[in-house]
């Protein structure tokens, strides 16, 4: 590929890459916003001259890890608790120190995974 043609890539992947945080601000404030109207004024859909918002419950369910594995335990089926588990990462590293978490885990890392955009300086 031509320097230009990746430089222009790159260009192009900065400018979108601060649009659309932009845009995530503004529509996230914007969703607070008529989530809030919404609630004070007990309104389930607000219809906009070309888009309507429709309010539905949000549910979030939480379990303690210990009584799931009790539980899982009770019905026999405690072989697949952890399949189920997710680790906290950061927390498990705070609370063990990260020397002891860096034995027990396995780190994985690609040398290109990860992409920001600065803006040059003119």
């Amino acid at each position: 590929m031509a320097k230009n043609s990746i430089a222009s890539k790159v260009d192009r992947a900065g400018e979108l890459c601060f649009a659309l945080k932009k845009m995530q601000t503004e529509f996230d404030q914007l969703k607070k916003d008529l989530k809030a109207y919404a609630k004070k004024h007990k309104k389930k859909k607000i219809d906009g001259t070309l888009y309507k918002a429709k309010f539905s419950i949000y549910a979030k369910s939480e379990c303690e890890s210990e009584v799931l594995f009790d539980t899982m335990t009770e019905l026999e089926m405690q072989d697949q608790f952890w399949d189920l588990v997710n680790v906290k990462v950061g927390q498990a590293a705070e609370v063990l120190g990260d020397a002891v978490f860096k034995n027990i885990s396995t780190q994985y890392s690609d040398k290109y995974g990860k992409i920001s955009f600065n803006q040059l300086k003119k």
